[in-house]
């Protein structure tokens, strides 16, 4: 290798005067085959990877997003508590507005670039599910959405799912905390 590359050296001036000395070596190795095989082959496992990682459903999740069964025996414990409401407001703000919008439709600054998109909490589809399970969807998370399990304490997920009730549409909030 070191017979095959030139050690030609350039010289140039910057704008103060400086002198600057550019290896002309390095665009010789660039060009060489065993640059291009490497970059060839760091190419192909980059699009391999992507492609197992999306065919597995990693990059995005195109399926239903349900909880399992058994999280809609979850009893919420903060349920009609409305202090709990306001921590839940406070926390919403902090934490889900940016994807989920001020009013939770799902239209929040960071939704455009997420996928799947963020879920609209002011929806039939959200407000017909259990206490429980929106409960273990906030715990649990799935990409894009984090998983809150270690972040936020069992009453901080419960004061959550008490102001995702609260975004409900008027004609929605009867149905929204029925337990199945």
């Amino acid at each position: 290798m070191k017979n095959s590359v030139k050690k030609s050296i350039s010289t140039m001036q910057d704008e103060s005067g400086n002198q600057l000395s550019i290896a002309g070596n390095w665009c010789n190795l660039r060009n060489s085959k065993r640059f291009r095989m490497k970059t060839l082959l760091k190419t192909i496992t980059a699009v391999i990877g992507i492609l197992l990682l999306s065919s597995a459903g990693l990059i995005t999740q195109t399926s239903p997003w349900n909880a399992p069964k058994e999280s809609d025996a979850l009893v919420n414990p903060l349920k009609n508590n409305t202090a709990s409401v306001e921590d839940g407001k406070k926390l919403y703000v902090q934490l889900c507005v940016v994807c989920h919008g001020d009013k939770g439709k799902g239209n929040g600054v960071a939704a455009a670039g997420l996928t799947p998109k963020p879920a609209d909490h002011s929806g039939q589809k959200c407000q017909s599910q259990t206490d429980g399970a929106i409960y273990w969807k906030l715990t649990n998370g799935r990409p894009p959405m984090a998983s809150y399990k270690t972040t936020l304490k069992d009453e901080q997920r419960w004061a959550l799912v008490n102001y995702i009730r609260t975004l409900a549409a008027p004609d929605k909030k009867s149905k929204g905390s029925a337990s199945k």
